[in-house]
């Protein structure tokens, strides 16, 4: 996201010698001449940061300070705010104290500093604001593919001019609302209005397993937002005491006109989830009436003013759950068959069903209690399932179904579908294969990784009739036939071969790393990746502590009995393998496979030399650097995470 800064300065040379500075440097200038001009412009539009020269009425009066008019009002007080005076810095702290200088929104650049220094004082501010993590959209509407589009739909009898600047502003409230993440995407657009737009949203924090957290995010007019937060449906939160599945809603962010909340979901247990026609098969007509009338009445109303699709409906299956929990009688389906239809009708307007896995098939649950087996769906095995929970996409017919979630019991459970979604792509496919290998039993001394893997890239042909490698334990042949049927599909769907190629590359040696290495676009890349790891694995096994050891304050490595100072990018990088060492398999099995992959026989460690090895590793961190847009200052972790961008 470009940052926009509003430049207030009353001398137009320097106000456009500030402009042009900033443009270079990559940021959206606004340039502004007054104090009144630049309320009107902060009340209409929206600025990250704020540049304001202290002197807005007279530039030769020593006791002119108009400026701080902007900077000490209240209603500024969430903006950055960088003062540009021509005093020098010591000067101006002595002058006005720390009731001004030590605050945390006031920043200070001289006109006269040199532009080394001013433009540090740029990236601490905006270090400071947090919001630059990776924004990705993949709505399922074809039609909104960016928040420029969004903002056209939402506000189509705006100007053109005013859309740029709400568009800005959609992305800043999302920015704001997940400040301090790896990574955000908007996975699916809800419900689009006047008034409110309601998002899908997955967030991914930072560590060596990212996990999406999905939230729902109502985003749109102020006091439209802010009465939704108020008319919250607490008794939601209390329906099933250990099945909370809609989350308080986060802190309002406002800006301008526009104001976004999220309402985070929690993990629901599958184990608990009942249909609804087996809550109307336990109790009394006019208790169930009672209940179904006040909910369609009030308080589907009351998750959301304007729609029913605005809320998941496993929260008001949670609500009612409590309610008819308490009653008890005879068996009622019959009676209410019809209001529990029109009540469907309200829920399905969301796009969610159930799914049982039967056998080795996958049933569709509607709320009533109707089934629809899926005959072309992937065939599983329940038995051999890993434990918790798998997500999916998949394809039936003219239907794709959405987030699948199926367990290794026969109990109904949770999906999302929607006609006009896309069909799932080759990441798709792969992504659930690393979602299944990763709940894999640890194999540390298992010699059976490789001939996996060789087994497993011949299964593309569905005529094949091959025999699984001797001797694997029970649970890995299991999920190797799952895999194996998991390819077929994703052959017979149309995946691009290209694509899967890449993807299942970098999969096939994730048993063996235990990472996700996506972030190695070639195959020499990753065999670069592959030796350093031999050379780690090798030195920390050998008996003698002076064969590989670091000193982190120093950024120092010792290697076979030589030290070698590291850039801090290098070193990071390096402790991060050295970290992770345990997880490596061993050395002869990286050696095969990287035999197996160049198809030639394996190499030594005397082979790799120490140089080598650097000069590889720093080439790997600047061809991901550069490849994702990263700066040379740019975290290793975010180069790491970049791995999981596909994982949804």
């Amino acid at each position: 996201m470009q940052k926009r800064i509003l430049v207030i300065d009353n001398h137009a040379k320097d106000r456009e010698s500030l402009g042009r500075w900033l443009t270079q440097l990559g940021y959206s200038p606004t340039l502004c001449g007054s104090i009144p001009e630049a309320r009107e412009l902060l009340a209409r539009d929206y600025y990250h940061a704020v540049t304001i020269d202290m002197r807005m009425r007279d530039d030769s009066s020593p006791d002119d300070y108009s400026g701080f008019e902007i900077i000490q009002d209240p209603a500024y007080e969430h903006l950055p705010k960088i003062i540009s005076t021509s005093y020098r810095e010591s000067a101006f702290k002595d002058e006005w104290g720390s009731e001004i200088t030590n605050r945390a929104d006031i920043y200070y650049m001289g006109k006269l500093d040199p532009q080394e220094n001013r433009r540090r004082t740029l990236q601490n501010v905006f270090r400071q604001i947090r919001d630059d993590f990776a924004l990705r959209i993949h709505f399922s509407s074809r039609d909104v593919v960016s928040f420029r589009h969004l903002a056209a739909f939402q506000f189509n009898e705006r100007q053109a001019d005013q859309i740029e600047v709400l568009a800005t502003m959609l992305e800043a409230l999302l920015r704001r609302l997940f400040r301090g993440h790896l990574q955000v995407t908007i996975d699916r657009l809800f419900c689009l209005d006047s008034e409110t737009v309601t998002l899908s949203v997955y967030t991914y924090s930072d560590g060596p397993i990212i996990t999406p957290v999905p939230n729902i995010v109502v985003i749109g007019r102020a006091d439209v937002v802010r009465a939704d937060v108020r008319g919250f449906p607490g008794e939601l939160l209390q329906g099933a005491q250990q099945n909370t599945f809609l989350g308080l809603p986060s802190e309002l962010e406002v800006i301008g006109e526009l104001a976004a909340v999220s309402y985070r979901f929690s993990t629901h247990d599958p184990e608990n989830v009942r249909t609804l026609s087996r809550f109307i098969q336990q109790h009394r007509r006019a208790d169930v009436e009672t209940v179904l009338t006040a909910l369609c009445t009030d308080k589907l109303s009351r998750l959301h003013s304007r729609s029913f699709a605005q809320r998941d409906s496993q929260a008001v299956v949670d609500f009612y759950e409590a309610r008819l929990a308490q009653l008890t009688d005879s068996d009622l389906e019959a009676v209410f068959q019809a209001r529990v239809a029109a009540l469907c009708d309200k829920l399905t307007v969301t796009g969610l069903a159930r799914l049982a896995v039967d056998g080795d098939t996958l049933v569709r649950v509607d709320e009533t209690g109707r089934s629809e087996r899926l005959p072309h769906a992937l065939r599983l095995w329940p038995a051999s399932l890993p434990n918790g929970l798998a997500r999916w996409n998949l394809a039936h017919g003219q239907l794709n179904l959405h987030t699948i979630i199926v367990t290794n019991e026969l109990h109904p459970h949770l999906t999302r579908y929607s006609d006009g979604s896309p069909a799932p792509q080759a990441h798709d496919y792969a992504s659930l294969e690393l979602s299944l290998r990763s709940r894999w039993p640890a194999f540390p001394d298992s010699p059976h990784h490789l001939s996996v893997e060789l087994w497993l890239a011949q299964t593309g042909n569905e005529e094949a009739d091959l025999e699984l490698p001797a001797q694997l334990p029970g649970p890995l042949a299991d999920s190797l036939r799952i895999l194996a049927s998991l390819r077929r599909l994703a052959a017979a769907q149309g995946c691009d071969p290209g694509q899967y190629e890449l993807c299942l590359r970098s999969l096939a040696i994730e048993p063996l790393l235990r990472i996700q290495p996506e972030v190695f676009l070639k195959k020499r890349e990753l065999q670069y990746y592959l030796q350093l790891l031999m050379l780690i694995s090798t030195l920390s096994a050998r008996p003698e502590k002076s064969a590989i050891e670091i000193k982190p304050e120093e950024l120092s490595v010792r290697l076979a009995g030589q030290w070698h100072h590291l850039s801090p990018t290098d070193f990071s990088f390096f402790e991060y393998l050295w970290v992770n060492r345990n997880q490596v398999c061993p050395f002869e099995d990286i050696a095969e496979y990287i035999a197996q992959a160049q198809g030639s026989a394996p190499e030594t460690v005397n082979e790799f030399q120490v140089e080598t090895i650097r000069s590889n590793m720093h080439t790997i961190v600047n061809r991901v650097r550069r490849r994702f847009g990263f700066d040379s200052e740019a975290p290793i972790a975010n180069i790491r995470g970049i791995g999981y961008k596909y994982i949804e």
